[in-house]
């Protein structure tokens, strides 16, 4: 009938209406999650190799290496944007470093002494704050050097302090090779994830265990904003997953996934310990942990980051066998497909109430917008 056509009509518009405004907001959450990932991607610090505590940053505009004092001035002081030459015809391989807390202030050069300054639409300028990226001149793993595209032989390099643009000697001291050699790669590599068990027992009442999360290894000083996005974008970039039986390598999609729901409310903090409870009727208690190597001053060292993320099962004998946000059953045996995090309400995430908010929001704005 008439009616009956205008009915479902009215249905399929309001399913469509639905849809895009589901996924509309979709996109912006998504958008929203994932720029401190991306920023990090491009952002560097630069460690001196011989004074492996000490940092460049600028003060009064000039360029020093000074110990970082793990306050936040500090870290936006010595954090810088790796972006292309702005002097365009250098080629591949030259960059130019402009202040995270200076928009528009780039690393140059100016009487041979290091500073930030504003950008000018000039060539000397650009000349002045492009810089070719070499291996470091002292041999280190993981650390660059940075020569002048202007004055080519001349390297940035730290002296009483300050930093320079010095000529490279034809015999060169080890002491120069080294003042003119910087880590600023990540840090961090080898991230894998997994489900560690932190209590269980025979049965009977509610299962309650007191375990840690945050960050091992490290002092509260060095967990700036930094290191956490600096973390995150690493493990956004692939992860292993290491299951029950075997390890998996898991996609950059469902790596980012991952580390955006359970890395970023603890990257921040060194370990404390917390409490949590599972249900009557589950024997035993699992925790997401994310593990990492960080490339030291002497040696390369992992570190573990425990997250509020716990996962409890009804057998004392099972594992769960998922990727922290995958698993399709109260025991986590069987997997979602490793593309959309779906996670049940047996998983106590910090972020299950988020989601669960969000939907509301989602559906009360598309009926109010449909009435």
């Amino acid at each position: 009938s008439l009616f009956e056509f205008r009915y479902q009509k009215l249905i399929l518009g309001v399913q469509q209406q639905l849809a895009i405004k589901t996924s509309t907001m979709m996109i912006v959450l998504f958008l929203l999650a994932f720029p401190r990932v991306l920023a990090a991607l491009d952002m560097v610090k630069f460690q001196s190799s011989n004074y492996p505590h000490h940092w460049i940053r600028h003060s009064g505009y000039d360029l020093f290496i000074n110990q970082d004092d793990g306050s936040d001035l500090f870290d936006k002081d010595s954090s810088f944007k790796k972006v292309e030459a702005l002097d365009t015809s250098a080629g591949a391989g030259y960059f130019s470093f402009e202040s995270v807390n200076y928009p528009g202030y780039y690393i140059r050069h100016s009487g041979f002494r290091l500073k930030i300054a504003n950008y000018e639409n000039t060539d000397l300028f650009k000349k002045d704050a492009s810089w070719k990226e070499h291996v470091s001149l002292d041999g280190k793993d993981y650390y660059n050097s940075y020569e002048s595209r202007n004055y080519p032989n001349r390297y940035i390099r730290h002296r009483s302090y300050e930093v320079w643009l010095d000529e490279k000697p034809s015999n060169p001291s080890q002491l120069f090779l080294e003042d003119a050699s910087f880590k600023t790669g990540n840090s961090f590599f080898n991230p894998r994830g997994y489900w560690q068990r932190v209590g269980g027992f025979g049965g009977g009442g509610s299962l309650i265990v007191t375990t840690t999360i945050g960050v091992s290894n490290h002092e509260e000083s060095e967990l700036t904003e930094t290191f956490g996005v600096s973390v995150t974008a690493t493990v956004s970039s692939g992860m292993e997953f290491a299951g029950s039986s075997t390890s998996v390598e898991l996609s950059t999609t469902v790596s980012s996934e991952i580390a955006e729901r359970s890395l970023s409310s603890v990257t921040r903090t060194a370990e404390v310990s917390r409490e949590f409870t599972c249900e009557a009727g589950d024997a035993a208690m699992y925790q997401w942990v994310t593990t990492l190597t960080e490339s030291g001053f002497d040696a390369d060292f992992d570190f573990d980051i425990r997250s509020n993320d716990i996962w409890c099962v009804s057998d004392d004998s099972l594992i769960p066998r998922c990727p922290f946000g995958y698993c399709a059953d109260h025991d986590c045996q069987n997997c979602d497909e490793y593309q959309n995090v779906s996670p049940l309400p047996q998983h106590y995430s910090d972020y299950s109430y988020v989601l669960y908010l969000v939907a509301f929001l989602v559906v009360l704005l598309t009926v109010v917008n449909v009435m």
